[in-house]
């Protein structure tokens, strides 16, 4: 029984792992350079990331786009958990954003 939960919690440190990555790629790739808001670009980099994730997924381990949606599922929790705290730090960049922006003027 632990072989197997050792087993689950190592797939979805690797699902985790790979929807952070596509996602921190697509925001320095592109939505850096779209949004204004590091709030509104950091959900949308997890969002990019989590389909990404799950196209390449979907294709690259077999079965094309019939399991499209199960690995829509399968992602589900990790992007939750990347766009949280992608959230979290588009908050504080916005935060201190606007505190210089104070000290500024």
């Amino acid at each position: 029984m632990a072989v197997y939960f050792g087993v689950i919690v190592l797939i979805f440190l690797g699902h985790l792992f790979s929807v952070y990555l596509f996602a921190m790629l697509a925001e320095v790739l592109i939505w850096q350079r779209v949004f204004d808001n590091p709030i509104a670009g950091k959900l949308t980099s997890a969002v990019t990331g989590w389909l990404v994730t799950a196209v390449a997924g979907s294709y690259v381990l077999g079965g094309g786009l019939s399991t499209f949606g199960d690995w829509l599922a399968r992602l589900a929790i990790p992007a939750i958990i990347v766009a949280t705290f992608g959230a979290v730090r588009g908050w504080r960049l916005r935060k201190k954003a606007a505190f210089d922006a104070r000290i500024f003027e």
